[in-house]
């Protein structure tokens, strides 16, 4: 489904039986899903009220309960392809000039969805709506440059460039422009480029192991121990670890 929809949708796998993280990490791994754009946790994001397993709960792009059950039936895929088309509409209580604003948002044009919300709440009895509207846009978008700087602080920094270079182009002419342009700047500091490497040298690694797996000859299992040497103490080093600490013996 997650391959299916891309983007449109996003996928979270929840453990629901009480297996550790790491198991859980392994149990993916040994599957080859790790390429996979789907998530998954432990932590349960809400209670689906449902008895038995598989479930699931199907959400709106505002949060709301759309749909839930043990399997995904044809309805479902209706709701899903229905919420997909007017994902961009913004809340369905939205009036006609602030939906404008909404689609503008959703095309990634922050400082025209701004625009066109500032021009409707010129009506005294959209003025409200407009406020709120502009600030739940703030609210979004400093979520993502939060993400980006996590990233970075946390040894993602693919991760953290695709989303700062998409940032980048949404944000501009924005009171956000400054800050993505310094997140963006960190990424250059010399200080963090023996990171940066260590992460290049770990995802092309990776690249080829979610997709093939652990094999009985351990050719991933030495190309991790050797990077593992070689960045020891880098934050790309304690993932390959993990990764490592995740083969079949090989005795």
């Amino acid at each position: 489904m997650q391959a299916e929809y891309g983007d449109d949708l996003q996928v979270i796998f929840v453990e629901s039986q009480g297996t550790t993280a790491p198991d859980t990490e392994k149990f993916i791994l040994r599957h080859k899903w790790m390429s996979s754009a789907a998530l998954w946790t432990n932590e349960r994001p809400l209670d689906a009220g449902i008895r038995g397993l598989p479930s699931y709960v199907l959400l709106s792009a505002e949060g709301q309960v759309l749909a839930k059950g043990n399997d995904v039936d044809s309805d479902t895929a209706e709701l899903i392809e229905e919420e997909i088309s007017k994902a961009g509409n913004g809340p369905e209580d939205a009036s006609k000039e602030i939906a404008k604003a909404w689609k503008s948002f959703s095309k990634g044009k922050l400082s025209n969805a701004i625009a066109d919300a500032e021009k409707a709440g010129t009506k005294p009895e959209l003025a409200e709506e407009a406020q709120m509207t502009i600030a739940e846009f703030g609210k979004r978008t400093q979520a993502r440059v939060d993400s980006a700087k996590w990233r970075i602080d946390n040894g993602y920094f693919s991760a953290a460039k695709d989303l700062l270079d998409a940032l980048a182009k949404e944000v501009k002419g924005t009171d956000f422009e400054a800050d993505v342009a310094s997140q963006a700047r960190r990424l250059d500091d010399p200080v963090l480029q023996p990171e940066i490497e260590a992460e290049e040298a770990l995802e092309r690694i990776t690249s080829k192991l979610f997709e093939e797996g652990f094999d009985k000859k351990g050719k991933f299992q030495k190309s991790l121990e050797k990077f593992v040497e070689r960045y020891d103490g880098s934050k790309a080093s304690v993932r390959g670890r993990n990764l490592l600490a995740m083969a079949p013996s090989q005795h």
